[in-house]
């Protein structure tokens, strides 16, 4: 993982990365990734990457190096342009290096995924079921019978859910039949071999409602669980009298289609600053907020708590009690302290950082970056979880008139010995 900023105002972007990068597979952490890089010399234009350092196996140091190339000092009009073109610059030159065993083991992978989700959420509501019945199984007969019939439906109930997000650009004219051609074979086999580990009767409908919902997952907008390789794009284009910060988020490739998902911000005439952190978040959102906004979302789920057990309370002691206006009355209260909270919390935390960003030197949003960097470094040391952030942190100031300059920045070679005439 890492821990990156943009911090942007009408005069400047400023670009602030960790430098520790996590080999999972080894469970290890080293402090020596570059995860800022600029487009070229004199062009106002930086890239951060985070969450993953490679894409479908290849490096993506190389393919933004190899995008540089590409482009060769020819310059954009907008970062939007920038952003459409070094996507379509990964589809033209890189989706042919990816090899159909690579894109079956990210199905496969995708699919136990899928499956173990759903069992940990059968299990769960299993052991609810006991709970509130007080009754257990007696037998592994009644325990299998059990299992079985909280798991379809679950599923029977998730497939009537309608999906909320948009479908990924790639992927518009992308229909289940197309994807059954190529995918539904390999799913079969993997539903089988989780049905006899875990004791799921199968079932020729179910399977299917399943395979529906892996379409639908894979072929829509990123989920907040979902590994991905981010890309950050920022700068001025040719045409941009503002800066502007794009997020890429890259998936692998299904049927020849690149998964990926776009977002821009904008300086403008009335957003006159910007704050956006990437990969680890938590500390920025709890500088700008004011408060952990994990706390926040706890806070909400005590206060949902207490409000059922007054209405619960309300109901027992009051048999005449219009129990409908009852929840509507309590329903609107605590949406009211929901939004009286969160405009208090614009009021005294985010609008005056806001404000003090959109008017500060470039010296001082450098500052800030790196300090909230450090801040989050900090905050893994002081906690139980593997030091995810850490070693130098790089700086970076991308404005109008001076390009891309480097503040901070770690050397992985000794320039004396390597540019010496």
């Amino acid at each position: 993982m890492t821990a990156e900023i943009g911090l942007l105002n009408k005069s400047a972007v400023v670009l602030a990365a960790d430098s520790a990068v996590t080999i999972t597979k080894a469970n290890k952490i080293f402090n020596n990734a570059n995860k800022i890089f600029k487009l070229d010399n004199g062009i106002p234009i930086g890239f951060m990457i985070y969450n993953n350092s490679h894409w479908m196996g290849i490096p993506l140091e190389t393919i933004i190096k190899e995008y540089k190339k590409y482009r060769n000092g020819i310059t954009l009009p907008t970062v939007d342009a920038y952003t459409n073109d070094i996507v379509n610059f990964i589809k033209s030159n890189f989706l042919s290096f990816t090899t159909q065993k690579q894109v079956s083991e990210f199905v496969t992978s995708r699919i136990y995924d899928l499956l173990e989700s759903f069992i940990e959420v059968t299990s769960d509501e299993v052991n609810e079921i006991i709970k509130k019945t007080r009754t257990k199984p007696k037998t592994i007969t009644q325990e299998i019978s059990l299992l079985n019939k909280t798991f379809e439906k679950i599923v029977n109930f998730l497939i009537t859910k309608e999906i909320q997000v948009p479908k990924l650009i790639e992927f518009a004219d992308y229909n289940i039949n197309e994807f059954k051609t190529e995918y539904y074979k390999l799913f079969e086999e993997k539903f089988a071999q989780f049905c006899s580990a875990y004791k799921i009767s199968y079932k020729k409908t179910i399977e299917l409602k399943i395979f529906k919902l892996l379409f639908a997952e894979l072929t829509h907008e990123f989920t907040g669980y979902e590994d991905y390789t981010g890309i950050v794009i920022a700068g001025f284009g040719d045409d941009e009298l503002f800066p502007t910060i794009s997020e890429i988020k890259l998936g692998e490739i299904i049927s020849q289609r690149l998964r990926y998902e776009r977002k821009f911000s904008s300086i403008s005439f009335e957003s006159s600053a910007l704050v956006a952190p990437y990969a680890q978040r938590d500390m920025v959102d709890t500088f700008v907020q004011g408060i952990d906004p994990t706390l926040v979302g706890e806070i909400y789920k005590i206060l949902k708590k207490e409000f059922s057990s007054i209405k619960r309370s309300l109901i027992k002691d009051n048999k005449t009690i219009d129990t409908n206006k009852l929840e509507a009355t309590m329903n609107k209260s605590f949406e009211s302290i929901n939004k009286q909270f969160l405009e208090k919390r614009k009021e005294i935390h985010i609008y005056p950082v806001i404000k003090s960003i959109s008017y500060l030197r470039k010296e001082d949003l450098v500052e800030i970056a790196e300090a909230l960097v450090n801040i989050t470094s900090l905050k893994r040391k002081t906690s139980d979880d593997l030091q995810t952030v850490g070693g130098p942190v790089d700086v970076a100031v991308i404005s109008k008139g001076d390009g891309f300059v480097w503040v901070k920045r770690k050397e992985h070679f000794n320039r004396d010995i390597n540019f010496i005439s």
